[in-house]
C-alpha cells in the first residue's frame, strides 16, 4: 500500500525529533470517558512525555462522533488508522509553560479503496492531562507534498514540505498555533512547476501578529483588522487602470498599506511598504519579508520571457515585474534598493 511509502519517508524526515522531545515512558492509566457529544476533551494520563498516556488520548478520540465528522469519516464503513508514534513532536505551543503536542496520523482505504490522507492532531496539556484542540491536515497541495513537522522551538513549529516521492528538496517551513488553528507563517522561497506563463500567486498578507489581511475585503472587514484607517480622494482622477471600474477613485491608508476603495465600500490591495512593517506576503513560491532580496526572488523565477527585472524611475534600484496569475494582465511590480533589498510591492493594473 503507498500509505506504508509515506510512513517509513515521514519516520525518516521526523526521527531525530523523537529521540530529541520525546521519551517513551509507560502508562498503566486508562483514559477517561468522553460523552460523544463533546468533541474537545480527549484525556491520557500524561507523565512528561509520556507516549503511551498520549496514544491512549488519542484511542478515546477516534471514537468521537464530532472528531469524525471533522475529518469527513461520520458515514465512512471502509478506512484505517496508522497511527506514527515515533513522529510525535513535543513543545510549548501556547505559551502556558507546559508541553503540548502534535500527533501524526494516516487515514486509509477510504470508500474501500487505495486513498490515504495525512494529519496531526494538536493536544494541549492541561492540569496534566492531555485536551484535543484540533486537527491540522497535513497535504501540502499536491498529492505528494506533505507538511512534516521536525520540532517545536519558544512556540515555534519549525519543519518542511517533503516530496513523498521524493523528487523534490525538502521546503522549510514555520506555523504557529493562533487560537486552535496552526498557521503557516513562513515557506522559505523555492521554484515550482511552471506551465505556459509563470506568476506569482499572493495568497494573504499577514501582519507582525500574524493575522492575516486579505487582499479583497469590504471596507469595513479591514476596518476591523486593522484599525479605522484614512479614507483620502485625490484630486486628480486616474482614467484607467484601477481595480473597481464604477465612481470615484478613493483610497484607504494604513502605515504601510494601501487599499482601493469602491463607491459601494469594497477594497482591494494596491501597494505595501515593508520597512519596520513586520508584514509579510504568502504566495505559490514562498512567503516573502521585509528580508527577501533581489538575489532570492529572482533565484526561483525560471521562465525569464514571462517576467523581467528593469531599472527604477529613481535610479536607486530595480524592480521585479511579473504577472498575477497565468492568464492575468495584472502585474505586481516589486522594488528593490540598490543594494537589492526589497522596499515596496505594488499592484499594476494595464489600461
Amino acid at each position: 500500500m503507498k500509505c506504508n511509502k509515506i510512513y517509513y519517508r515521514l519516520l525518516a524526515v521526523m526521527f531525530w525529533a523523537f529521540f530529541a522531545a520525546c521519551g517513551q515512558v509507560s502508562s498503566n492509566t486508562q483514559p477517561q470517558n468522553v460523552a460523544a457529544d463533546t468533541p474537545v476533551i480527549a484525556r491520557g494520563a500524561l507523565s512528561g512525555a509520556d507516549t503511551a498516556a498520549l496514544i491512549q488520548a488519542f484511542e478515546v478520540l477516534k471514537k468521537n462522533p464530532s472528531f469524525l465528522k471533522e475529518l469527513g469519516l461520520e458515514g465512512e464503513k471502509h478506512f484505517s488508522w496508522n497511527v506514527l508514534p515515533k513522529g510525535i513532536i513535543y513543545g510549548d505551543l501556547d505559551k502556558d509553560g507546559s508541553e503540548d503536542a502534535l500527533f501524526p496520523f494516516t487515514i486509509e482505504g477510504r470508500g474501500g479503496g487505495n486513498s490515504w490522507d495525512f494529519h496531526y492532531v494538536v493536544f494541549l496539556q492541561k492540569n496534566k492531562q492531555w485536551q484535543y484542540l484540533s486537527q491540522f491536515d497535513a497535504q501540502a497541495g499536491d498529492p505528494d507534498l506533505l507538511f512534516a513537522f521536525r520540532e517545536i522551538k519558544d512556540c515555534l513549529i519549525q519543519g518542511a514540505i517533503v516530496d513523498n516521492q521524493e523528487e523534490r528538496q525538502d521546503i522549510p517551513v514555520t506555523f504557529i498555533l493562533k487560537g486552535n488553528e496552526l498557521v503557516n507563517t513562513y515557506t522559505a522561497l523555492h521554484r515550482t512547476d511552471v506551465g505556459e506563463r509563470e506568476f506569482l500567486e499572493v495568497n494573504e498578507i499577514l501582519n507582525a501578529n500574524n493575522v492575516s489581511i486579505p487582499l479583497t475585503a469590504t471596507l469595513k472587514d479591514y476596518q476591523k483588522i486593522l484599525g479605522s484607517g484614512k479614507i483620502t480622494e485625490p484630486e486628480q482622477q486616474p482614467d484607467c487602470g484601477t481595480y473597481f471600474d464604477e465612481g470615484m477613485y478613493r483610497e484607504l491608508h494604513y502605515p504601510n498599506l494601501v487599499f482601493e476603495l469602491s463607491n459601494n465600500k469594497k477594497a482591494a490591495f494596491q501597494s505595501l511598504i515593508f520597512k519596520n512593517s513586520g508584514l509579510k506576503i504568502q504566495t505559490n513560491k514562498g512567503t516573502i519579508t521585509e528580508k527577501t532580496t533581489l538575489t532570492e526572488l529572482e533565484n526561483v523565477l525560471q521562465k525569464r520571457d514571462n517576467w523581467w527585472i528593469s531599472d527604477s524611475e529613481n535610479g536607486g534600484g530595480k524592480s521585479i515585474s511579473v504577472p498575477t496569475n497565468e492568464n492575468a494582465d495584472d502585474g505586481w511590480v516589486i522594488q528593490f534598493d540598490k543594494n537589492g533589498n526589497i522596499e515596496s510591492v505594488i499592484l499594476y493594473i494595464p489600461c
